[in-house]
């Protein structure tokens, strides 16, 4: 399937419960016109080629359990009131998209929060600990340990492609500069990427 997905699609599907649109070559930004779905419970939009921020109004879908936006083109930062108290969300998998900023300390407050995938993307800063204390499969583990399961630190990177889990710190001279990294570069290489930001 290629093409967009339609802004009038909450008008043709009022009571979708389930919208899997994966595995496509759709185009095109994510419509705010998803978040009237407000029966949906389950977004699968994974492995297209969708760009834009993410939509306002996430907040509205109370009944919604599982986003999986993974293996996009999406930018932006994740707002700190992007989903509301009431929130049910399970499963939020961003990984593989172009998102940027630092994690909300709101996402700590999901209650029903079991899953959340967010390596290779161009987060900085740190995964709040709250978040990785609630996530943690091992609650004897490290504070260190639990982070490790959502995304290697910024000056680690993982020995697998995932970005997560088996973390290890780079070598000297060299570093990271984005959360969930699977390779270290040398400092030179750092410098000129902050510079060509900057």
């Amino acid at each position: 399937m290629t093409g967009t997905i339609a802004d009038t699609i909450s008008s043709n599907k009022p009571n979708l419960y389930t919208l899997d649109l994966s595995y496509n070559n759709l185009e095109g930004t994510i419509p705010e016109t998803i978040t009237e779905l407000l029966s949906l419970k389950e977004l699968e939009l994974s492995n297209n080629r969708l760009t834009g921020y993410l939509p306002t109004g996430f907040d509205k879908l109370i009944h919604l359990e599982n986003i999986f936006l993974q293996k996009n083109q999406l930018i932006g930062t994740i707002p700190q009131a992007v989903f509301g108290t009431e929130s049910q969300l399970k499963n939020l998998w961003l990984e593989e998209n172009s998102f940027s900023g630092s994690l909300p300390q709101s996402l700590s407050d999901l209650v029903n929060l079991e899953h959340l995938k967010i390596a290779r993307n161009f987060f900085q800063g740190t995964v709040p600990q709250d978040l990785c204390d609630k996530l943690a499969s091992s609650k004897n583990s490290s504070d260190e340990e639990k982070c490790f399961e959502i995304a290697c630190p910024i000056g680690f990177h993982s020995l697998n492609e995932e970005g997560f889990g088996e973390c290890v710190e780079c070598q000297e001279e060299s570093d990271t500069l984005f959360l969930g990294s699977t390779t270290c570069h040398t400092t030179n290489e750092v410098n000129l990427c902050i510079a060509r930001f900057s």
